[in-house]
C-alpha cells in the first residue's frame, strides 16, 4: 500500500511581510529578519493575487465553497490564527483534508469574499465529490 501526502491547495505566501502581531515590537532588525524567514519558508507558495477570477461561475463557486467548508474534513488545529492575505481577516486555525487534498480553514473565505478560484484540478475534484 502506498501512502501519499495530500496535495496542498489554498495556502498562499504573505507577499514578503511577516504575519502576526508578534512582530510589531521586534524593532527594525527583528522585522527584517522575520520577513526574510517568512519569505524563505513560503517561497514555494503561490500568490493569492494570481488566482482571483471575478468571472468564475457563481453556481460552481458555491458548490466548491460548500465542499471546502464541510466540517467532516476538519483535521489538524493549530495554536495561532491564519490571516487573510488580502483583507487581513482572521481566517481560522485548522487544516481540512479529504485525503487527496489539504487546505486551510480560511480557504472558503478566499473563494466567497475575494473571488479566488482554485486550480482547475481541485475544482473538478470538488465538483465531482460534492452532493448536489
Amino acid at each position: 500500500m502506498t501512502i501519499i501526502d495530500p496535495i496542498q491547495v489554498g495556502f498562499w505566501r504573505t507577499e514578503g511581510r511577516a504575519a502576526g502581531p508578534h512582530f510589531e515590537n521586534a524593532g527594525l532588525f527583528g522585522k527584517i529578519l522575520a520577513n526574510v524567514v517568512q519569505v524563505a519558508l513560503e517561497s514555494h507558495l503561490p500568490s493569492v493575487q494570481d488566482h482571483i477570477d471575478s468571472k468564475w461561475s457563481p453556481k460552481e463557486r458555491a458548490l466548491v465553497i460548500r465542499y471546502v467548508s464541510d466540517p467532516r474534513f476538519r483535521r489538524e488545529s493549530y495554536r495561532g490564527w491564519s490571516t487573510c492575505r488580502i483583507c487581513g481577516k482572521e481566517n481560522g486555525s485548522a487544516d481540512f483534508s479529504d485525503g487527496l487534498y489539504v487546505w486551510p480553514e480560511g480557504f472558503a473565505h478566499y473563494l466567497s469574499e475575494h473571488a479566488v478560484r482554485p486550480p482547475a484540478t481541485f475544482v473538478l475534484h470538488a465538483l465531482g465529490m460534492v452532493k448536489r
